[in-house]
């Protein structure tokens, strides 16, 4: 493992330190989901980068999500989520896409060329306002 951020640095807040049980505190590790794949996640942990193989076992996670390791360096659990961007899956089945998890900040941006397009613009910003304060259910 190398070097990484602090906590504080990854965006952990009051809020998720308060999900963790008085036992929690001394036996696991919280990491922020920092790059998401098809079978591993890459997450940032005040002590360096893991990747965690992704199991069925597991709840669907996104980047931004904050999960806690146990001693060995394996998932333990999700935390609640403090937001959650989410769009409609691709194809004909009813079903959501996390985007991203925990964010504070968003930033629409979008090229003034020939392709610029009012209602793509609308459609963000509609996922960004339904996105604030919602959890997207993590537990």
């Amino acid at each position: 493992m190398t070097d990484y951020l602090s906590l504080a640095n990854l965006g952990w807040l009051p809020f998720f330190q308060q999900q963790l049980s008085l036992e929690e505190l001394d036996t696991v590790t919280p990491a922020r989901i920092i790059e998401q794949h098809k079978s591993v996640v890459e997450v940032g942990t005040a002590v360096g980068k893991l990747s965690l193989a992704v199991r069925n076992s597991m709840p669907p996670l996104t980047v931004g999500d904050w999960v806690l390791l146990d001693g060995d360096g394996q998932f333990f659990r999700a935390l609640e989520r403090k937001s959650c961007f989410k769009r409609k899956a691709p194809g004909t089945h009813i079903a959501e896409q996390l985007i991203a998890a925990n964010v504070d900040t968003a930033f629409i941006v979008c090229s003034l060329n020939e392709d610029f397009n009012l209602n793509r613009i609308e459609r963000f910003l509609s996922i960004a306002n339904e996105g604030r304060g919602t959890g997207c259910g993590a537990e």
